[in-house]
């Protein structure tokens, strides 16, 4: 038996995270068929079966990711000097710390992040040094550990570009999901750890059975005889990035809102569409992007054309969704692999340089983002068109594209398996 531990999972309730785990699991169980699976998540509380509904055969066992044990609620001081402490400490001292679940890294065959693009300032150096802990605790046990199809950086400050050479410097294996990380890592300074330019595992994400699309779209009466389905991810979270004129956080999402209400206004008006609102986050602290889709919906003109969906369905099934779209706009990137990986055409609203390097310069989709810092009404409707009347051939060329990112995004498990075979 080959026991995987992954480390660094969000939630089920984040259906990027899902994507990430689900992907991640079923590929390395075709490459490792022994292999069981011990996950280390942020949200232990929550119960996780209602996304494991597509993942039937597979040992998976949850646990809550360590730093939450070792850190104290007290902020950015406590978790460096937690950090730099892990850094320094025996293996003795790690065995002997009150961590459940200590056991599950210590009986690991291999331990791998799922984090995606958590390796990075973008989300503040709290959040960073959280992440690095969790991967620190596999390297102080002398188990190997595999940075899987993430996306590293930026780093500005210096102890995080300190910490982050030393943990990218003794990591097993490094596979970066897009060219932009590679380049980093390269201006970061000399690494000696094995990297490989992959892709991200959640193209290789199953849809759900037709039938079962089918029963969804019947129960959410999406209705794709007369008029064409244009799909649409939201995010609350991607407003702070943008309208940097406005100063408060509330403003800016309140331009949000109104911009894409706008959009919305748009795409019923020209294309006689009709839009739905397919949400990827709907965790309960807040971060929910059903409340977004609502608040938007509330100013458009035509409310009936709107179809904002309620309830929470397993990520295999919102791909399967995603997929019977005409086209898609997205401001979550994972909700963008769902569409362009089902050959949607894509127009993907960047925050990060993770979308850039994964549906602009690996899909050759760069056209069609559009960075969140810089949105424009008028640039956006001109996307929407120049989109809407390419959609056949970005269709096809997409479709022309897929197969080899899939075969990209298996060779992340692969490496995993030749690591293990060493080991």
């Amino acid at each position: 038996m080959t026991k995987i531990v992954i480390t660094n999972h969000g939630s089920r309730m984040n259906k990027g995270n899902a994507a990430l785990l689900n992907s991640r699991i079923k590929t390395l169980k075709n490459y490792i068929p022994d292999a069981e699976f011990v996950v280390f998540t942020y949200h232990p509380e929550i119960d996780y079966k209602p996304e494991m509904k597509y993942m039937q055969g597979v040992n998976i066992r949850f646990y809550e990711v360590p730093c939450k044990v070792l850190l104290s609620p007290r902020g950015m001081p406590k978790t460096i000097v937690s950090t730099l402490k892990l850094l320094f400490c025996s293996t003795k001292f790690i065995k002997r710390l009150n961590v459940k679940g200590i056991r599950e890294y210590e009986d690991a065959d291999v331990i791998i992040s799922t984090g995606g693009d958590v390796l990075t300032e973008d989300y503040g150096s709290i959040s960073f040094f959280n992440y690095v802990i969790n991967l620190l605790l596999g390297i102080l046990l002398n188990k190997p550990v595999v940075l899987y199809a993430e996306s590293i950086g930026p780093f500005k400050l210096c102890w995080n570009r300190i910490v982050a050479k030393f943990l990218l410097s003794r990591v097993k294996l490094i596979t970066l999901r897009e060219e932009i990380s590679q380049n980093y890592l390269e201006v970061l300074g000399k690494n000696r750890t094995t990297t490989y330019l992959t892709a991200d595992s959640a193209f290789l994400l199953e849809p759900a059975p037709p039938r079962r699309i089918k029963e969804i779209m019947l129960k959410e009466e999406i209705n794709k005889d007369n008029t064409p389905v244009i799909g649409i991810s939201v995010s609350k979270i991607i407003s702070r990035y943008g309208f940097l004129h406005l100063k408060t956080p509330r403003d800016r999402y309140r331009q949000y809102v109104l911009l894409m209400s706008k959009v919305v206004d748009y795409l019923i008006d020209k294309l006689d569409a009709t839009v739905v609102f397919i949400p990827h986050v709907i965790e309960p602290w807040g971060n929910d992007d059903r409340t977004v889709a609502n608040d938007i919906i509330s100013l458009v003109k035509h409310e009936d054309k709107c179809i904002s969906i309620r309830e929470e369905y397993t990520v295999e099934e919102l791909k399967g969704i995603i997929g019977e779209c005409d086209m898609f706009m997205g401001a979550r990137m994972h909700a963008t692999i769902a569409s362009a990986s089902m050959f949607v055409p894509t127009i993907a609203i960047a925050y990060s340089h993770k979308t850039h390097g994964v549906i602009g310069k690996m899909l050759g989709q760069k056209d069609y983002i559009l960075d969140i810092g810089s949105l424009d009404y008028n640039v956006l409707l001109s996307k929407i068109n120049e989109v809407w009347s390419k959609r056949e051939k970005v269709k096809t060329y997409l479709q022309s594209k897929m197969g080899s990112i899939k075969d990209l995004a298996a060779l992340n498990a692969k490496f995993v398996k030749d690591l293990v075979l060493k080991s």
